[in-house]
């Protein structure tokens, strides 16, 4: 929470991926080396889940 800027404009600054959540977006977002996966399921009943294995990734 105390980092959400510059993380959110920026990423995470190292070399991987961070899935997270904490911060509502309509669909999964995918940028700058960061998966957003809040999409406000307890608000508006859209839940996102993120399946990763060895072919890719998909989002339910």
């Amino acid at each position: 929470m105390w980092i959400r800027e510059p993380f959110l404009s920026t990423g995470p600054r190292l070399p991987l991926t961070v899935v997270h959540g904490h911060t509502i977006v309509p669909v999964p977002i995918f940028v700058n080396n960061r998966i957003g996966l809040d999409t406000g399921a307890y608000l508006y009943g859209r839940l996102a889940i993120l399946k990763m294995t060895r072919d890719g990734i998909v989002v339910l």
